[in-house]
């Protein structure tokens, strides 16, 4: 067998095997469901901190950042399970709302003199609170990341 012979069947196995981690359900495990939660939840943290540092450095609210998180978050779950559907797309959607409001209470902490347990958590609620009563705008570009990150991920 030559080398183009190889590597034509090594992309018809992988070709194969990803067709087949898409289209069954079944395949995809309990651990793999911890993992797209921890990497998502990661993911979002991170891109969410930056996100509300150029907000809050600039004074402008970037909607396009918010639907970029999203999709970011989804990809990096896709590109390390090499899965997807409904369930994990649910799991991307529950991470990136946790992600981005721990992203948030991160950096409002930051902001304040004294940090402690007590103040954390208060931020934290303060934040999921503002989620639903604050700015209107806010919220509907928020749900636009979530969305983003449900469709990226789903079948």
């Amino acid at each position: 067998m030559s080398f183009q012979e190889k590597y034509q069947e090594y992309k018809q196995r992988k070709e194969a095997k990803a067709f087949f981690n898409q289209n069954n359900a079944e395949k995809v495990l309990g651990k793999d469901y911890l993992m797209a939660f921890l990497i998502g939840t990661g993911v979002s943290i991170v891109l969410g901190f930056i996100m509300e540092t150029i907000i809050y450095k600039t004074g402008i609210n970037f909607s396009y950042i918010a639907f970029l998180v999203g999709f970011l978050e989804a990809a990096a779950i896709k590109k390390f399970l090499n899965k997807s559907g409904t369930n994990l797309a649910i799991i991307a959607v529950i991470s990136y709302i946790l992600g981005v409001l721990i992203a948030q209470t991160l950096y409002l902490t930051m902001l304040m003199p004294l940090v402690n347990g007590q103040l954390f958590i208060t931020v934290f609620i303060t934040c999921f609170k503002n989620l639903f009563i604050g700015d209107l705008l806010g919220t509907i570009i928020f749900l636009f990341g979530a969305m983003a990150a449900y469709m990226t991920l789903r079948d």
